[in-house]
């Protein structure tokens, strides 16, 4: 049995072959795990694998990661996909799980020429947004009940994928009970917000090129238009406070304490940010942000569309 799965999100299509694999009793088989993309990839142990008995075992099954002529470009002879097709189709018994780190699968290879026939494709795979908050939510209860609500919505929106959820889960792990909840979130941020700070500063500094260049890089990361504005309006929201209660207060400390930021990244902000952005100009792209999310919320308009007026809009 051959499946073919593909999608952005590696580790939930691994995450959903080995459901597969325990649902459907396939643990006493010998596993064989290769991925096309690592340095060491040798497609011809692959097909001494394929051409050789168990030695304990009837049956085998085969992880393959972005293998060679199923997403990505097939660099051997014919003559190899055809001896490795000829060896597949000689052992039904035997599963075989493909998986892919892109959506895009090559249409004219050899090898997805027979997969076409002879495959059950698992296309676009990735957690929903209801599966993706259901278990943080269960997680939570399990081993943070303390935390907020708001806590946890905020949570939420910096999630869009099981990788991410993975990583914030193997984060959260870590937290002491005396960290608060700003000092987690802090704990637990990736290079996701460091591109969320890129990219404001790129549309505050009216950078074109570089604005769309990273706003594209999250769109192949299939991250959500909404948590990127989500992310944007937090970002003004800081900067607004920051601005605003600097004119009446220096003391660092005490805007640390007041805003739940630490006092280096206070510090940081005053310093690089004032000059790019006002507390009146922060206040009106938040207020055009809270105007699309209606808009958007009545199916108005597109969030993508949404969050690309909103980018040119600042970017004019």
């Amino acid at each position: 049995m051959i499946h073919i799965y593909a999608g952005n999100d590696l580790d939930y299509q691994i995450h959903k072959v080995q459901q597969e694999i325990k649902d459907r009793k396939l643990t006493e088989y010998d596993y064989i795990e290769l991925d096309g993309r690592d340095s060491d990839f040798d497609i011809q142990l692959f097909l001494m694998e394929l051409e050789s008995l168990s030695l304990f075992v009837v049956d085998k099954v085969f992880v393959l990661k972005n293998f060679p002529g199923v997403a990505y470009k097939w660099p051997y002879s014919k003559d190899l996909a055809t001896n490795i097709i000829q060896n597949i189709d000689a052992s039904p018994s035997w599963m075989f799980f493909f998986v892919n780190e892109s959506n895009k699968l090559l249409k004219a290879s050899e090898l997805m020429k027979y997969f076409a026939k002879n495959a059950r494709f698992h296309l676009s795979t990735q957690m929903s947004d209801q599966e993706l908050k259901r278990t943080l939510n269960h997680w939570l209860q399990k081993h943070l009940p303390h935390l907020s609500n708001d806590f946890k919505q905020q949570l939420y929106q910096r999630i869009s994928s099981y990788t991410q959820l993975q990583k914030a889960m193997k984060s959260l792990e870590l937290v002491d009970e005396g960290l608060t909840e700003a000092e987690i979130l802090q704990l637990i941020s990736d290079p996701y917000e460091a591109k969320i700070y890129e990219l404001c500063d790129a549309l505050l500094l009216k950078q074109h090129h570089q604005a769309f260049q990273v706003y594209h890089s999250f769109k192949q990361q299939f991250i959500k238009p909404q948590s990127i504005m989500f992310q944007l309006a937090n970002q003004f929201r800081q900067y607004f406070q920051l601005f605003t209660l600097a004119k009446v207060e220096s003391n660092v400390n005490i805007l640390s304490k007041k805003l739940g930021m630490s006092e280096r990244q206070i510090g940081y902000i005053l310093q690089r940010k004032r000059h790019i952005i006002q507390p009146n100009r922060a206040l009106f792209y938040l207020h055009q942000l809270s105007i699309l999310d209606q808009e958007m919320k009545f199916g108005r308009i597109e969030p993508e569309l949404a969050l690309e007026k909103f980018m040119l809009e600042i970017l004019s």
